[in-house]
């Protein structure tokens, strides 16, 4: 089965939006500080929301609206720091547009990355992690997947969707990434390209470290209130697996860098389930059984 117009229109937005996003970005980042540079890309939080109303007609909850009033003021702070002007140079309006690109990026994968839910008769929907609750609560969605215990129980999901399904199979863990403009990168000392990579490095690991120190005890929290914490049935976690291996399978057929990539990418898995049945899966399904 060939692609669709709708994939390969999809395919095509994202991949404009990722390029003006993080190329416009970039050239950027060649004639303002990095730190402004970071507050001004921080704005794709409250844009998110605003295209989504302009887009799908979703209005924003009252709350989303304040943060984007304290994210656009804090803007102007930096913009005009006499208070009396608004000053953006070059680098700021390249970042800006920047900005706008990185949350249509958002808007547009969330929509693309649902296909799989589609496939399985479901109907996604792309909303604001400030708007998840209000969603929920109001039945506006039926559920909905964010990032784990630690956060779920921060901002209260459990009160208004008591049953916590897992394993999250559509993503299985967390990555951070870390661009750097190419020409900024080559011109640092290898003193500082080392320093460089061992921030992303540090940040990537502690973060992954202290998700993994906190969420048993917010798991532990989240049933003590009463949540109902079960699993996804074998046939829901099959019939996943399936549509997402057929969706591979018509991107395979249509996308060449997807497929030298993927193929790549699930050579590695494969190798890496394989070593982990010996090294991890058995040891932890032991100690699983054992009582400490």
């Amino acid at each position: 089965r060939g692609i669709t117009r709708r994939e390969l229109l999809a395919g095509s937005l994202v991949g404009v939006a990722i390029f003006l996003g993080y190329g416009l970005q970039a050239t950027g980042m060649e004639s303002i500080a990095s730190s402004k540079s970071a507050f001004i890309t921080a704005l794709y939080v409250p844009l998110v929301p605003i295209l989504q109303w302009a887009v799908v007609r979703r209005r924003p909850h009252i709350m989303a609206w304040v943060g984007i009033g304290f994210a656009f003021a804090g803007l102007l702070l930096l913009a005009g720091p006499d208070g009396t002007s608004l000053g953006l140079g070059r680098g700021e309006v390249l970042t800006l547009i920047a900005t706008v690109a990185i949350a249509a990026e958002i808007l547009l994968v969330g929509g693309f990355a649902g296909k799989v839910i589609e496939r399985m008769g479901g109907v996604p929907q792309n909303i604001p992690g400030g708007e998840i609750y209000q969603a929920l609560e109001k039945g506006t969605i039926d559920a909905a997947e964010w990032i784990g215990p630690y956060d779920d129980l921060k901002l209260g999901f459990n009160k208004v969707a008591p049953f916590y399904y897992y394993p999250g199979w559509w993503e299985g863990s967390l990555n951070l990434e870390f661009y750097v403009n190419q020409k900024a990168l080559d011109g640092l000392s290898a003193e500082n390209k080392a320093i460089v990579r061992a921030a992303a490095h540090e940040a990537h690991v502690t973060t992954q470290a202290r998700y993994d120190a906190r969420n048993p005890g917010a798991l532990k929290q989240l049933v003590a209130a009463k949540t109902k914490v079960v699993p996804f049935p074998q046939t829901v976690l099959d019939a996943s697996f399936k549509s997402t291996m057929e969706l591979y399978a018509d991107l395979d057929k249509s996308n060449p860098e997807w497929k030298k990539i993927y193929a790549d990418y699930r050579n590695f898995q494969r190798d890496q389930i394989l070593w982990f049945r010996f090294a991890e899966s058995r040891f932890d399904s032991f100690m699983s059984s054992q009582k400490l």
